[in-house]
């Protein structure tokens, strides 16, 4: 939002998991993740945003994802 923008960052910047992957900024962290919801068969993406100043999670919202190539 501060540059209305998209900010590629390097996947060595990354924190890479089985199933999740998180970038992390000075103030707060962005965590993407597959969750399996009750009921459900296939996973669901989310994303989580983590405030370090506050010691606490902000926002959560489920991510609709598609494959694509940015220029």
């Amino acid at each position: 939002e501060e540059k209305d923008e998209f900010v590629m960052i390097k996947a060595n910047k990354l924190d890479i998991g089985e199933n999740q992957v998180t970038a992390r900024f000075a103030d707060y962290e962005l965590g993407f993740q597959l969750i399996v919801f009750e009921g459900e068969t296939e996973p669901t993406m989310t994303m989580s945003k983590y405030d370090y100043k506050n010691d606490k999670f902000l926002e959560h919202y489920k991510c609709n994802a598609k494959s694509g190539y940015i220029e």
